[in-house]
């Protein structure tokens, strides 16, 4: 008897630590508590034109106007440090692999007041979620707009060990050509993190990739001529940049933002005018191109190797002179605005540059007062 009682208390003992143990055992997160990763822009570096009118030609001057990315997310087991490109040379993007997300403009109706825009949130399908190990490092990487909006778009592939690079072909029009953004890497987080992460959101600072050369035509006066006689105006019809090497075709490394592989080829641009170029008064300075039809460039330099030259056509008292000019060596850098003077007149033209600054220089707000960056008081921008 005391046998049996003593296997049923055995028996027993053994199923309460078995149900014990069961307790303290850590369940699996149910799908329910899986944590999306979302994804936000903190900053274009830019303060003016708010919604709708974020957008100056081909020029992205404000945050509001980025409507797609293309995202890629890392998972490692170590810190990524600098240089990223070295830390991630043997890791592909397991995470999130150029997954575009979007967002749309949408028009409030029976706004308080006319014009009133709102943004819905960044969106993508299918949706990514955060590791629920907490000691997996995730890294992120942006650009904009996303490749498939970008016809001359080549991304590195998903089984590319490093960090993630974009190819880009000029466009052969201006009014084709896009600003390309890309951001800071965002370096690992996880799901709790706070740092560039808002409740889940990956919070990106975003970048441009791109140049611009913009320019302001300034005829002299010429001889003894009365600048305020309307038949000593001169009258621009064309207006065209020429360049035998000019890169056409580069890579981008998303990690770092710098520019590599670059293949030169001859381009011409055939710059649209406005309708100011009609009629532009001796010794003023005009701004005369269409917004549309800014150059928006690979980061280069201007020299005798590239043989950039703009070619122009005028008519000044009542005859077509038709001249071309060669460009001063300078450097065109990533994220800046160049602005060279084309000066004109019935003995030829010359091109002098003026400046180069900052983009957000430039889209900041101004008062009507204050003197822009170039120094001509002219808004390129």
């Amino acid at each position: 008897m005391n046998l049996i009682r003593t296997t049923l208390q055995i028996v027993l003992y053994s199923y309460l630590i078995i149900w014990l143990t069961g307790c303290d055992r850590q369940e699996p997160v149910a799908p329910t508590d899986r944590k999306e990763i979302g994804f936000d822009i903190a900053s274009l570096a830019s303060t003016r034109s708010p919604l709708p009118k974020s957008q100056r030609g081909n020029t992205l001057i404000h945050k509001d106007s980025i409507f797609s990315m293309g995202i890629f997310g890392y998972s490692t087991s170590y810190d990524v440090t600098a240089p990223v490109e070295t830390s991630l040379l043997s890791v592909t993007p397991n995470l999130i692999y150029n997954q575009k997300a979007t967002r749309e403009l949408e028009r409030i109706e029976n706004p308080p007041e006319p014009d009133k825009y709102i943004l819905t949130s960044w969106g993508y399908n299918p949706v990514a979620y955060w590791p629920v190990d907490l000691s997996v490092r995730n890294s992120f990487f942006a650009y904009s707009p996303h490749s498939s909006d970008i016809p001359s778009a080549i991304m590195s592939l998903n089984t590319s060990a490093g960090t993630p690079k974009l190819t880009y072909t000029l466009p052969e029009e201006p009014t084709d050509m896009i600003d390309v953004l890309y951001s800071d890497p965002v370096l690992n987080k996880n799901r709790n993190s706070t740092e560039k992460v808002n409740d889940g959101r990956v919070v990106y600072d975003m970048k441009h990739a791109l140049c611009w050369l913009s320019f302001v035509i300034a005829p002299v006066v010429y001889g003894n001529d009365d600048p305020e006689d309307p038949d000593a105006a001169y009258s621009v019809d064309w207006l065209s940049f020429m360049a035998d090497n000019l890169p056409t075709t580069a890579t981008i490394d998303l990690g770092t933002g710098k520019w590599t592989n670059m293949i030169t080829d001859f381009r011409q641009y055939n710059i649209e005018l406005t309708d100011a170029a009609q009629s532009i008064k001796p010794g003023d300075v005009a701004l005369v191109i269409d917004e549309n039809s800014r150059l928006t460039l690979l980061p280069f330099e201007i020299n005798d190797a590239a043989g950039a030259t703009i070619d122009i056509t005028f008519w000044y008292r009542g005859t077509q002179y038709y001249y071309f000019a060669p460009f001063p060596t300078q450097r065109m850098t990533a994220g800046n605005i160049v602005v060279f003077v084309i000066n004109i007149s019935p003995d030829g033209a010359t091109l002098t540059f003026q400046s180069e600054d900052r983009i957000e220089n430039w889209l900041k707000e101004w008062e009507a007062d204050s003197d822009f960056p170039d120094g001509l008081g002219l808004d390129i921008y």
